[in-house]
């Protein structure tokens, strides 16, 4: 997959959404819920609760949020208070996963407690960093560790930055000493930090000037913000929305059928009436493929039946496009089964793109959106929608409504209506502005 260089950004109340781009071509979507908690990376004080199946153990994490993990380190007892780190926001009816083995990042680095563990153990850099560099980063993070201490890096970063590790400890222990019921104690930079991390020399495009000043007030924001432009918000949508159709053509004249279940999402390489050669057609398919499993948020088992001829194209695409870029780390397949399936697992840290979508707190939020959007002539003063849409808004999606109140610089009325399917907002005459 080619290098992302463009990165279009909408932050509206309650949430932000980013496209990454590779020239006009987008490939990946980015999606944040500041408000919501179980955000992955976050850091909890949490108390442990029953255990589950197959050794697994529950841990309540306070505001009625329950998560749960696999593998918990032993001694944990029913009402023992500890630190969890958040592996995988909710999604579905599932819960957050958690870990008992919490890694603080920052600035580059991530930072853990592992008493007893021997020194060269201790300190990790990623093999992809020049072998120079890796020694002196290994050499500037030896004269700072604790005896108690691990870290971990990831990507290249400058020596100088050694200097805030001891900082870092000083807050994790800090962590581990705090008091009191079940909370989230640190908040991690989530999925738009690390767009920025790991692109830094990407251009950021946002929709508004309210998105410009969210990210010029970013403590480690972009470096290349262009020009608020609208049509950026109007890109933004129609990415989601193609992200959600079954059926996708390829420029060969094949096609895929993308469907997905509960743990599973099948693709089906449909040779149409293209007259492509199979190995032509399996290897587009399998760089549109990757590219569809981070534009839609597809996690868990995916299973995909390629043409039988060329198959060997089609991995090998896949495997060009699996890389340390992806969010969300898979391993490429490298075979076929016995019935000529090629399936693997992608770890999913969050809601796909049709669970952000879909749904009533999907639409809830696509209507503060467009309350916002609405601007451009006289503002939106009624909120039009069914009872449970509106009961949302004055719970769960509060903080957001008020949000939405203070950029239109009036409160927006909400208004009940049972069977309305859409939501319509009002102007102050009562005229429909728009409806979704």
């Amino acid at each position: 997959m080619n290098k992302i260089d463009r990165i279009l950004v909408e932050a509206a109340p309650g949430e932000i959404r980013a496209v990454a781009c590779c020239g006009d071509r987008p490939v990946d979507v980015f999606h944040e819920r500041p408000l919501a908690q179980a955000t992955v990376g976050d850091i909890y004080r949490a108390r442990a609760g029953d255990e589950g199946p197959n050794g697994a153990r529950f841990f309540d994490l306070g505001g009625g949020v329950a998560g749960m993990t696999r593998r918990p380190r032993p001694g944990w007892t029913d009402g023992a208070y500890g630190l969890v780190q958040i592996l995988r926001g909710e999604a579905g009816d599932k819960g957050p996963r958690v870990s008992d083995r919490v890694w603080l990042e920052e600035g580059g680095f991530a930072v853990s407690l592992a008493a007893g563990v021997g020194e060269s153990d201790r300190i990790e850099i990623a093999r992809r960093i020049p072998k120079h560099q890796r020694q002196k980063l290994r050499a500037a993070i030896a004269d700072v560790l604790p005896e108690d201490g691990a870290v971990k890096v990831a990507h290249a970063i400058s020596v100088e930055r050694a200097e805030a590790l001891p900082g870092m400890f000083e807050r994790l222990r800090g962590y581990c000493a705090l008091t009191g019921a079940p909370r989230r104690v640190h908040a991690a930079a989530g999925e738009i930090g690390w767009l920025v991390a790991h692109h830094p020399d990407a251009a950021w495009a946002p929709s508004d000037p309210a998105t410009a000043a969210w990210l010029a007030g970013l403590e480690c924001g972009p470096t290349s913000v262009e020009a608020p432009d609208r049509t950026v918000a109007i890109e933004i949508d129609q990415t989601i929305a193609s992200a959600n159709e079954i059926e996708i053509s390829l420029d060969c004249g094949a096609r895929l059928w993308i469907e997905g279940a509960r743990a599973l999402t099948a693709i089906d390489v449909d040779q149409v009436g293209s007259d492509a050669p199979a190995s032509e057609i399996n290897a587009q398919a399998g760089a549109e493929i990757a590219r569809q499993l981070r534009l839609r948020r597809i996690g868990g088992l995916i299973a995909i039946d390629f043409l039988r001829e060329g198959l060997a194209s089609g991995l090998k695409a896949l495997e060009a496009a699996a890389g340390d870029d992806d969010p969300w780390p898979w391993a490429a397949p490298t075979q076929a089964d016995a019935s000529g399936l090629v399936s693997f697992q992608r770890a999913r840290l969050g809601p796909s793109t049709r669970e952000i979508s879909t749904g009533e707190v999907g639409r809830a939020y696509g209507a503060l959106r467009a309350a916002l959007r609405a601007t451009g002539g006289a503002p939106p003063r009624v909120l039009a929608a069914s009872p449970e849409i509106v009961h949302l808004l004055q719970t769960d999606l509060h903080d957001a409504k008020s949000q939405t109140d203070a950029r239109l610089g009036a409160p927006l009325d909400l208004r009940r209506e049972q069977g309305l399917r859409s939501i319509r907002l009002l102007g102050g005459g009562g005229d429909v502005l728009v409806e979704i």
